[in-house]
């Protein structure tokens, strides 16, 4: 992705954090930052990844200089980043 990473993942106090950089080709990059689940029920995890997904939704059209995005496109542009952050969580886990 050729961004600089953070010092710090997640910010403080939260239990995950999207961070945004430019790259070099200056495209908009998205990283989404996953604290410790130890302990949590799937459903919150799942909670969490789609509350970040809706971040991504947010630079997305920040991106575009889209200030109203119809509902049902913003439903889903927020699925689809949603399935994506969910699909990868799934990947990992032992």
């Amino acid at each position: 992705m050729k961004v600089k990473p953070q010092s710090r993942w997640l910010n403080s106090g939260a239990d995950a954090t999207m961070h945004t950089y430019e790259n070099p080709s200056k495209e908009t990059v998205c990283i989404v930052c996953l604290g410790d689940v130890a302990g949590r029920q799937p459903v919150e995890i799942a909670g969490m990844l789609v509350h970040e997904a809706v971040h991504v939704w947010q630079q997305y059209c920040n991106d575009m200089g889209e200030d109203s995005p119809a509902t049902e496109q913003e439903a889903y542009g927020i699925q689809s980043i949603a399935q994506e952050l969910l699909t990868e969580y799934a990947r990992r886990l032992p």
